[in-house]
C-alpha cells in the first residue's frame, strides 16, 4: 500500500493529492462515492470541489472551473443581447395594421399615418402613382406620421384625379406596407380665392349679353340715357339754326 502525502477536505473528507503524488487512483474513486453520498448543497459541493488544490491535468483546476462559470454567464449574457438586438433590427410586424388619411389643403395635401398596435417607427416611405401599378411620380422618405405632399412635387398630376398610395412603414430592417386611393382636388388658398371670384365677376360683368341686359333693366340708366338723347337733339337744332 502507498504512502499517501496528501490530505483531506473538512467537510466532506475529500482526499488531496499533493503534486506530482502517485498511486492515488483509490483514494479518487473513493472520493466520488462521498460526493454522491453525501447530502450537501450545490453550494458546499461547489466549495469541496474547488478545494481540492493539485496539478493533475486529468482533473480540473479551481481556474478551470472558474472559467467554465464564467463562460457560460457570459455566453447567456451574449445570447440575450443577441435575442434583444434581433427583436430591435427584426421585430415582427406580422399582427401590425397600418391605416391612413388624407385631407386635401392648398397647393397639395396632406397625409396621416397610423399603425395599430402603436410601434417604434423608424420612417414612413410614401410612395405615389398615377394608376395602379403605373410608375412612381413621387417617392420620399419622412420620419414624421404626418407629412405634406406638395402639387409642385407630383409632376403630371391634374386636378381632381385618383391618385394611388403605398405607404411603407420601416421598423428597424422590417417594413410592412399598404395601398389606398385617394381623390386629390387642388385647393386655393383664401387669398387666391379671393382673387378668382373677383377675376370671374369682372370675366361676367363684361360680358356683351349681360351688359346689355343690365342696362336695360337698370331704370336709372334708362333715363340717364334718355336726357343724354333729347339733350344732343335739342344741340343738334341750335347747331342747324347757327349754320344757317
Amino acid at each position: 500500500m502507498s504512502n499517501l502525502s496528501g490530505g483531506f477536505t473538512q467537510k466532506m473528507n475529500l482526499y488531496k493529492p499533493t503534486p506530482g503524488e502517485s498511486g492515488i487512483a483509490a483514494e479518487l474513486n473513493n472520493n466520488w462515492d462521498k460526493i454522491a453520498g453525501h447530502a450537501h448543497s450545490e453550494y458546499a459541493l461547489k466549495t469541496e470541489i474547488l478545494n481540492v488544490n493539485h496539478t493533475h491535468p486529468e482533473y480540473a483546476s479551481n481556474a478551470s472551473l472558474t472559467e467554465l462559470t464564467n463562460s457560460a454567464s457570459l455566453m447567456n449574457t451574449k445570447i440575450t443581447a443577441i435575442e434583444n438586438t434581433l427583436g430591435l433590427l427584426l421585430p415582427n410586424l406580422g399582427t401590425v395594421e397600418l391605416s391612413a388619411n388624407f385631407t386635401n389643403q392648398p397647393n397639395g395635401f396632406r397625409i396621416h399615418c397610423s399603425s395599430t398596435p402603436s410601434v417604434y417607427i423608424s420612417y414612413w416611405n410614401i410612395k405615389i402613382r398615377l394608376s395602379s401599378g403605373g410608375a412612381i411620380v413621387y417617392n420620399e422618405s419622412h420620419s414624421s406620421s404626418s407629412i405634406f405632399v406638395s402639387h409642385h412635387e407630383m409632376p403630371g398630376v391634374l386636378n381632381s384625379q385618383v391618385l394611388y398610395i403605398e405607404i411603407i412603414l420601416h421598423v428597424g430592417h422590417s417594413t410592412k406596407s399598404v395601398t389606398r386611393t385617394h381623390n386629390y382636388t387642388k385647393m386655393l388658398w383664401e387669398h387666391e380665392a379671393q382673387i378668382k371670384k373677383i377675376e370671374d365677376d369682372i370675366n361676367n360683368l363684361l360680358s356683351a349679353g349681360d351688359l346689355v341686359k343690365a342696362m336695360v333693366q337698370d331704370a336709372e340708366f334708362i333715363n340717364i340715357l334718355s336726357n343724354s338723347l333729347q339733350h344732343s337733339n335739342s344741340l343738334a337744332q341750335k347747331v342747324a339754326e347757327l349754320s344757317k
